[in-house]
């Protein structure tokens, strides 16, 4: 019995050693890739970003609000974390990961969607956690959801990639220093999208469905965290809500009970709220590709008008 225990215990470790050594090698050249979120994510644990402004929010954030802009109409350094197809809870995972490794902002930009206090069912773009999920504040940040990592991809070596097992060959490429694909490079974390207004709305009124999103309480917890960290911290908070279509709003079976919250939160905090929903952008798709989403004209033209009335404020 002792022998086949031995047995068992060397054939393990035979596996669990390279394993080891595959995963270390993956997620350290995962370290040096730029696409999408990973440029991103290793921006902030590779302690680069710093800013003066950060910008926090999902993909409306992301695509709605120019660093390049901000910087030159506020003379200060601006980033942009916002995070595509993140409800709030992974918002507020990225904040704390920023508050944890880099220096802490003057001014923090809150961007603001409709849908932000309902959790997501699964989690958009799982590979971009995967090199990081020894820090306990990513590991907790992304449980709770359908596709949430489970105990193997947490214990046993390399098997977190094993749903996505081309970036088992991205990462060994780039720790060989050699040449991926990428897309084009975020410019600090600023996704300006080149695209037409699609159908995508005109199919969504056609299905007559609503958008009804709850206001969870964890979610809502969370958020009044982020407004106690920044009065803590003595950090300038904006609740920014940029243009949306204006047609789209009517479909939000209860938007009025979710800017009542962010309208309340605003209110018991002092915090200027600037609501850009009746904005003229909202009323013309060419500054749309789709009723949720500027485009890059309409997004360069907001943070223009979004830096001058903060500089107003100021």
């Amino acid at each position: 019995m002792k022998l086949l225990t031995f047995k068992i215990f060397l054939f393990v470790l035979c596996l669990y050693i390279p394993l080891y050594f595959i995963q270390k090698v993956v997620d350290k050249g995962l370290r040096k890739y730029r696409n999408g979120e990973f440029s991103v994510w290793n921006d902030i644990y590779d302690r680069k970003v710093n800013a003066d402004l950060l910008i926090l929010g999902n993909s409306r954030a992301l695509a709605h609000i120019s660093p390049a802009i901000l910087d030159s109409g506020l003379h200060l350094s601006s980033y942009n974390l916002g995070i595509d197809g993140a409800d709030f809870n992974l918002t507020y995972t990225r904040f704390r990961v920023y508050m944890n490794t880099n220096k802490i902002p003057k001014a923090i930009i809150l961007s603001l969607s409709a849908k932000d206090l309902e959790k997501g069912k699964g989690i958009f773009d799982p590979p971009q956690f995967m090199p990081f999920l020894s820090d306990t504040v990513i590991l907790r940040g992304t449980s709770g959801y359908q596709n949430s990592f489970g105990m193997y991809d947490l214990y046993v070596p390399a098997m977190k990639y094993r749903t996505r097992p081309e970036f088992l060959k991205i990462g060994f490429l780039l720790y060989l220093n050699k040449s991926v694909e990428m897309d084009a490079p975020r410019f600090r974390g600023y996704e300006g999208r080149e695209r037409k207004w699609d159908n995508s709305f005109s199919d969504f009124v056609k299905s007559k469905k609503r958008f009804h999103p709850k206001l969870e309480k964890y979610i809502k917890k969370e958020f009044e965290d982020v407004v106690s960290i920044c009065r803590e911290k003595g950090i300038k908070l904006y609740f920014v809500y940029s243009p949306e279509y204006i047609k789209v709003q009517k479909y939000f079976v209860n938007r009025d009970e979710v800017f009542s919250y962010f309208r309340q939160v605003s209110g018991i905090n002092n915090i200027p709220f600037l609501d850009y929903s009746n904005d003229p952008i909202s009323h013309d798709t060419a500054y749309f590709y789709n009723s949720e989403h500027l485009n890059r004209t309409g997004a360069e033209m907001f943070t223009r008008k979004l830096a001058a009335d903060i500089k107003r404020l100021n």
